[in-house]
């Protein structure tokens, strides 16, 4: 892989985003695949460069709020 990022995934439905268990038949190939919605948010709030930091955590829930909320800059 030579790359990987954060982008929409318009293919997956609400559904698909809510089963934890998705991702162990039916992953990515290393990108973040968001909703389309949060993708644009994820784009208006980022700058180039900025570090993002992916991790699993069985006490974050798939699909709610972070606990921490991030402002940019």
């Amino acid at each position: 892989m030579d790359s990987c990022g954060i982008h929409d995934a318009s293919w997956r439905t609400e559904a698909m985003f809510q089963n934890k268990e998705l991702w162990k038949t039916n992953g990515s190939d290393g990108c973040v695949n968001t909703p389309t919605e949060a993708a644009g948010e994820i784009f208006n709030v980022m700058d180039v460069g900025y570090p993002v930091i992916v991790y699993y955590s069985e006490d974050q829930p798939v699909g709610t709020q972070p606990v921490n909320e991030i402002l940019p800059g």
